[in-house]
């Protein structure tokens, strides 16, 4: 009967996805397993091979000396991720398809957390088996200086601007004040507004009005 036949067939899918997930679940707990042994399950890093036959992660002995002195160098925080990308080009150091290393890839070695003995894995951190190139301490002190380095820098809202409480429309009698703003398109452009809105008077009014009446002609009229 077809309903027979019907019922047989979703009792065969039924079973063929159980399988299916079993077997996931079987994979994901092996690799976890691994994971937690410190077996690194991706390809190694610019700095360390992957040794197939013992299959596990090994030094690089000539890219690690120059891993390690670009770490020191962005320690000390007067180096740009140009400079590091530059560094290492200098020392033929290139990404696995032989292209060089630019400040997203400088960035993204500066911040992976293998090189101190440590890997990512499903957002976590485990420890590894392999051997670090650099100490944790370094590692933590470049971190440092690549989240300072990220933070934008703009003025203080309460910093007064030039023209603030010295100049005032003609055409509404108001005040004119700054606002400070930051805009992102292919570059960062950071400038100051100037508009008319009634604010308290800064604490620059000695400033010389006759460099301000030059410039501004019959714009503007001294606050008085």
């Amino acid at each position: 009967m077809p309903s027979r036949k019907i019922y047989a067939e979703y009792i065969a899918f039924g079973q063929s996805k159980y399988y299916v997930d079993s077997l996931s679940e079987n994979t994901k707990r092996r690799l976890r397993q691994k994971v937690k042994r410190g077996e690194y399950l991706s390809l190694a890093p610019v700095g360390y091979i992957n040794d197939s036959q013992n299959k596990t992660v090994v030094v690089d002995k000539k890219q690690a000396p120059v891993i390690r002195k670009a770490f020191e160098l962005y320690a000390q925080g007067n180096q740009r991720l140009e400079d590091i990308g530059e560094f290492l080009a200098q020392h033929k150091l290139v990404s696995r398809t032989g292209k060089r290393i630019h400040i997203s890839r400088a960035t993204f070695i500066l911040s992976n957390p293998f090189y101190a003995g440590l890997f990512r894995y499903a957002g976590e951190i485990y420890e590894g088996k392999h051997e670090p190139i650099i100490a944790k301490k370094l590692f933590d002190k470049v971190q440092e200086v690549l989240k300072q380095r990220g933070r934008p820098r703009h003025k203080s809202k309460i910093e007064p601007q030039v023209f603030c409480g010295l100049l005032r429309c003609v055409t509404c009698g108001m005040m004119i004040t700054g606002e400070y703003g930051v805009k992102t398109q292919k570059l960062q452009i950071s400038r100051t507004l100037y508009s008319p809105r009634k604010v308290r008077r800064a604490d620059f009014l000695s400033a010389s009005k006759s460099f301000f009446a030059t410039r501004l002609g019959g714009l503007f009229e001294y606050a008085t």
